[in-house]
């Protein structure tokens, strides 16, 4: 497991696969939708991963999730990276949250509203506890 400070990704690693968890993710505006890539690069990044989505009033979003690949220090091979968030939300169908064991001390929360990602994030036990009771009725 790797954390990038800044742009705070948690790597896990399956064979030449790479799972990222607690990525980065922020609005983009229809402009810079267009060049997403450029956008990430003026953030600091150097990979990118954007998905489109439809708000209440039938209006596409885009939100893109920032890596800098570079500084994870991955096995040699290792190629393909994958937005774990992304692989859950559909998953959650529709609204709710996954906790998810990344290694024995750090965890995963990915939460969804109406299908669209809302948290995505990594911490210890107690950190994802803390956050879940914030976003659990009471």
């Amino acid at each position: 497991m790797t954390t990038i400070p800044g742009l705070a990704a948690t790597s896990m690693v399956r064979g030449r696969r790479v799972f990222l968890a607690g990525i980065d993710w922020l609005p983009v505006t229809l402009r810079a939708g267009k060049n997403v890539k450029s956008e990430a690069r003026r953030q600091g990044a150097d990979r990118v991963v954007s998905y489109r989505y439809r708000d209440r009033q039938k209006h596409p979003q885009w939100v893109m999730g920032l890596v800098n690949w570079s500084a994870l220090a991955l096995p040699k091979g290792c190629k393909d990276g994958y937005a774990l968030a992304l692989l859950i939300v559909p998953q959650l169908k529709g609204s709710g949250y996954a906790i998810i064991a990344i290694d024995r001390t750090h965890y995963g929360f990915v939460s969804s509203i109406d299908g669209v990602l809302i948290n995505d994030l990594v911490g210890d036990k107690a950190t994802i506890v803390q956050t879940q009771k914030k976003l659990s009725p009471v």
